[in-house]
């Protein structure tokens, strides 16, 4: 009988090794294991462990040569005691670390190796070198103080307060030193910049060279026209020329005022000079400013006065007037016309040169007449009376035969749909109509005569008979009577509402394109463009306008919005538009009426299929005129297009009649030359303000003057307080202030005659006001400029009157007194109110 399970032997009083496998089954007689031994065991009777180094069934495998300390291992799993060697894991040991780390149990990360690569997995380092600012073998080290970039080989620039730079880059954290520029402040400055940054601009060095890039000095000095060490100081009024050491010539016109650099006459030469410095005199026969006008007919072929061209001489034969350019009347020939014409000329006729007749009338003795009657005979009388006898006739002929021909009413057109149309009655009386020209002007807006909500309204309207002029002033009484009852019943004559089809307008593809939803062109007179891209790339919210003279004369549009302004810009150059009208704001409170559609100075900017430049800019009390310049992109032409935009336009009610004229007349005194077409468009009205105080404007500031009386001693302070809330900055005193007492340090400008200013008397001097307004004319001043006198009206009125006048002169060329003076009596009638002020 055997043993049991788990004993052997000769009296089975011995057990089977417990690292037998399988139960411990062992042999009976020798106690071998059966199945073999367990892992980490070997030997018949599996009591040996593994020597050092195995693992396993019977240690038949070898630890892990990356075990940490001598690839010691436990003898069943062959797990490392200590842990992996650096750089490996896994339960053996027998796995490399992830890219990216390395060391013991992979627990380090790798340093910053270059291009991103990983270090060596077992020492971490970066076998290719570091990334830029990093250093040391395992590239975790930034680089030392005032080193960057690759290998830390590079010194950082000339940064702010000497301090140190970014290690990767080499960027100043505060900026660069003074004259040094761009991210690692290396580079001196250029570009005609110097200084902190590199954020101050140089002068004009001479020779447009660079300046110091530390302190801006010029080394080779300034250009023409500037002075100072850094050239930024513009040479003094009257001087010119390289360090402002020449002096402009005094026969410039208006006080020797040159162009700086060049020493050009800035508004031409006086009378009797010529040449770009005013320093030739007049040629012979030539007279006046710049030389620009012909002398009359002198006697024998004498020059003229070259200042104001009266001949010295007298006047030739045949011509009179103060500058002999006057040809002798009827009756009168010869030096001066003094002498007159021989009785026996036809109707005293004869050459005014030398007094012979053109026609003699002879005495003719008739056969018949017994008493000798005389009979004068004046060749081609008779046949030129027969000539008008016969136009006259013709002419009544034809006014009987049309005027049978046409119907005795004209009945108003049929009304249809919405949009914009307006016809303007042709000239009558004898004055002609040219409508050879189909183009048209540009009316560019929300027009409308109803004040309907933002609608096109218009149509022709059937209005009474012709009125003329002298009985105009009579009609409008008459229409005024009953409380504007004659006006309230024309006005609710003219049409409203919609009158012609507009279905292109409310195509889905066009309605993102206007501007109102209830706003759009009328069909038969809308503006066409081109296409181009796409099917329905013709559409603008714009229509002709019919005109006086021609048919096409104008285009009315809507304020451009910001998906537009190409198909804006499309339409000024497919209708060649010259001038543009603008009468509307492009932001009103918080609405926008109207996108920007023209750029700012030295910023050109793309409209679609064009390139617009601003190429200049003048801003008056009430508008403000532009000239922009056209490129065609493809086409290579440029036009130039003049922009007119009233300015003063208020959101609500009406605007100022006067400003209103002012403006018209200056686009129609401007544009008379250039008879292509506008563009118009209008917005709601601005609320106006008044104040007790008189905002009195100039040519160029609407509200650029105050006027107010010498306050009473205790006022005094009111005055402080208006200078302080108006932020005036200079105080004109029309009177001389030696007899106001006052000991009060004052911090504005203060102007005042030498002498007092009088306004009365045959003989008035205005040397005092004009000194005044010259004066003022060079202030560098945008701040509300206030004048006084001990009235607060009379002087002060003379004063702004005087001072817009010149301006004008000097913007454009011309004077318009009464305007000046009537906007002076719509803010206070007191001003100017005494006809010598005008007179004077």
């Amino acid at each position: 009988m055997g043993c049991i399970v788990g004993k052997y032997g000769q009296n089975c009083n011995m057990s089977c090794s417990a690292n037998c496998k399988g139960a411990t089954k062992c042999s009976r007689n020798a106690g071998k294991c059966a199945d073999g031994c367990k892992k980490g065991w070997t030997g018949g009777k599996c009591d040996k462990g593994c020597q050092s180094g195995t693992f396993g069934r019977n240690c038949n495998k070898t630890c892990s040569s990356n075990c940490r300390n001598s690839s010691i291992c436990e003898n069943d799993t062959g797990h490392c005691i200590d842990g992996c060697a650096a750089g490996w894991i896994g339960e053996i040991c027998n796995e490399k670390c992830e890219p990216g780390l390395f060391g013991v149990n992979c627990s380090s990360g790798c340093g910053h190796c270059l291009k991103n690569k990983p270090c060596h997995f077992e020492t971490g380092v970066c076998s290719e070198g570091c990334e830029p600012g990093y250093r040391g073998n395992n590239c975790k080290k930034k680089c030392d103080y005032g080193l960057f970039g690759i290998n830390c080989s590079t010194p950082c620039g000339h940064c702010f307060d000497n301090q140190t730079c970014h290690h990767i880059n080499g960027s100043c954290y505060r900026g660069c030193e003074v004259g040094y520029r761009e991210l690692n402040c290396t580079e001196e400055c250029d570009n005609y910049f110097y200084g902190d940054n590199c954020s101050s601009r140089c002068g004009h060095c001479f020779g447009n060279k660079q300046c110091h890039y530390i302190d801006g000095t010029c080394k080779n000095g300034c250009t023409e026209g500037f002075k100072g060490s850094n050239c930024t100081e513009g040479c003094q009024t009257g001087t010119f020329g390289m360090n402002c050491n020449k002096t402009c010539s005094i026969n410039c016109k208006n006080r020797s005022i040159c162009e700086k650099d060049t020493g050009h006459c800035i508004d031409g030469c006086a009378a009797g000079w010529k040449g770009d410095i005013c320093n030739k005199k007049c040629d012979n026969n030539m007279f006046g400013e710049n030389c620009e006008q012909k002398c009359g007919h002198c006697a024998n072929s004498s020059n003229c006065n070259p200042v104001n061209g009266s001949c010295q001489t007298g006047c030739d034969l045949g011509f009179q007037g103060p500058l002999c350019n006057d040809e002798c009347i009827s009756g009168q020939f010869g030096y001066n016309c003094m002498d007159n014409c021989s009785s026996l000329c036809v109707d005293g006729k004869c050459d005014k040169k030398s007094g012979a007749c053109k026609r003699i009338a002879f005495r003719a003795s008739s056969p018949n007449d017994e008493n000798g009657n005389e009979l004068y005979i004046g060749v081609g009388v008779g046949l030129f009376v027969i000539i008008i006898a016969a136009v006259i006739s013709v002419v009544v002929v034809k006014r009987f035969l049309s005027s049978k021909r046409k119907p005795k009413e004209i009945k108003t057109p049929e009304r249809s749909h919405c949009g914009f149309e307006m016809k303007t009655l042709g000239q009558r009386n004898g004055l002609k109509m040219d409508n050879k020209d189909e183009t048209s002007h540009v009316y560019d807006g929300s027009i409308s005569i109803i004040p309907t909500d933002s609608n096109y309204s218009n149509v022709n309207i059937n209005t009474a008979l012709d009125i003329p002029i002298d009985k105009l002033e009579i009609v409008i009484a008459e229409k005024r009577k009953n409380d504007n009852e004659g006006f309230r019943k024309e006005y609710a004559a003219i049409p409203s509402g919609d009158l012609h089809s507009c279905e292109f307008g409310k195509k889905p593809e066009n309605v993102p394109k206007n501007r109102y939803k209830t706003t759009f062109p009328y069909d038969h007179s809308r503006v066409v463009l081109d296409n181009q891209s796409g099917e329905h790339s013709d559409y603008i919210n714009a229509n002709y306008i019919e005109g006086a003279n021609r048919q096409k004369e104008y285009i009315a549009t809507q304020g451009p919005k910001s998906n537009t302004l190409g198909d804006f810009w499309r339409m000024i150059w497919q209708e060649n538009v010259s001038s543009v009208v603008m009468v509307t704001t492009l932001v009103e409170g918080e609405k926008v009426k109207c996108n920007k559609y023209w750029p700012d100075k030295d910023n050109p900017a793309l409209y679609g299929p064009v390139q617009v430049t601003l190429m200049e800019e003048k801003e008056y009390a009430c508008f403000t005129t532009r000239q922009l310049s056209v490129l065609h992109k493809k086409l290579k032409f440029t036009r130039v297009v003049t922009h007119y935009h009233y300015t003063a336009w208020p959101d609500h009610g009406v605007p100022e009649p006067l400003c209103l004229l002012t403006f018209h007349n200056h686009v129609i005194t401007t544009s008379a030359n250039n008879m292509k077409k506008y563009g118009l468009y209008l917005s709601p009205n601005k609320t106006t303000r008044g104040n007790y105080i008189n905002a009195i404007a100039s040519f160029t500031n609407l509200q650029h003057f105050i006027v107010t009386k010498y306050p009473l001693e205790e006022n005094a302070l009111d005055l402080l307080r208006l200078l302080s809330d108006y932020e005036s900055d200079t105080v004109i005193s029309m009177q001389p202030l030696s007899g106001i007492k006052s000991a009060e340090v004052r911090t504005v400008i203060i102007v005042e005659p030498e002498v007092e200013i009088q306004c009365s008397g045959s003989s008035v001097d205005t040397s005092q006001i004009r000194s005044l307004v010259s004066t003022v004319l060079y202030l560098e001043t945008k701040q509300p400029i206030t004048i006084l006198s001990s009235d607060g009206a009379s002087l002060c009125g003379l004063f702004v009157a005087v001072h817009s006048v010149i301006q004008q002169m000097n913007m454009d060329d011309r004077v318009d007194v009464f305007t000046a003076v009537r906007q002076l009596q719509i803010r206070r009638p007191e001003l100017c109110a005494r006809f010598v002020s005008f007179t004077e």
